[in-house]
């Protein structure tokens, strides 16, 4: 049986096979192969299993032998439940918010390293220039040699400002944009608060005895 997942010791187990459209297993689960192969991936031995026509909900159960639930548990857990959705939606904001800000950031940084590989690639051509003006005899190699030096010192300068404009841009972009917080109700009649001062206690012999 492909890709058999054991229910019980006497042979009844989930596994890949042909759905003829009609009751056709002796008590077996089967599934298709694609799918049978999906879900071998995904379980674990000891998985809890239930095999049922329709889709489970769960139902109450009461019985004087169990145990009572406390007073008020029904709107705890639904307080709860909704403090969990709560976080959760905050966490999905915090990560959409921290997935745009790299983004920003990204697309902030992209004009740096632009000029900062046309500068790598300026500074070989001021290398290989030099290594051909040192070894030029005739002069006009090394006539040539120090017109391809001067252009890419020019090249350099010019990128090195273009290369500083841009780092300029990437760290406006990236300063966090100040919140303004207004202050309560509350902070506005009481004003602004004070320190607390620590009262001094003088303690005297007289007053307390033993």
């Amino acid at each position: 049986m492909p890709h058999m997942q054991r229910i019980t010791w006497s042979g009844i187990a989930l596994h890949g096979g042909a759905l003829p459209g009609y009751p056709a297993s002796h008590g077996c689960v089967r599934m298709p192969f694609d799918f049978a192969a999906r879900l071998f991936d995904a379980t674990r031995p000891g998985l809890r299993v239930i095999v049922a026509p329709t889709d489970v909900a769960p139902v109450e159960i009461a019985h004087p032998v169990l145990f009572q639930s406390k007073p008020g548990a029904g709107a705890l857990v639904a307080a709860r439940a909704a403090e969990a959705d709560e976080a959760a939606r905050k966490a999905d904001q915090a990560r959409l918010a921290a997935g745009t800000a790299f983004r920003e950031a990204a697309q902030a940084m992209a004009p740096v390293r632009v000029a900062e590989n046309l500068k790598t690639r300026a500074e070989a051509q001021l290398a290989a220039a030099e290594t051909a003006l040192g070894a030029a005899i005739s002069a006009e190699a090394k006539e040539q040699a120090e017109r391809d030096k001067a252009q890419a010192i020019a090249r350099i300068a010019a990128l090195q400002v273009q290369l500083a404009g841009a780092k300029a841009s990437s760290n406006r972009s990236s300063m966090p944009s100040r919140v303004r917080v207004k202050p309560s109700p509350s902070q506005r009649r009481r004003g602004p608060r004070q320190p607390r001062r620590r009262a001094r206690w003088r303690a005297s012999s007289s007053r307390y005895r033993c």
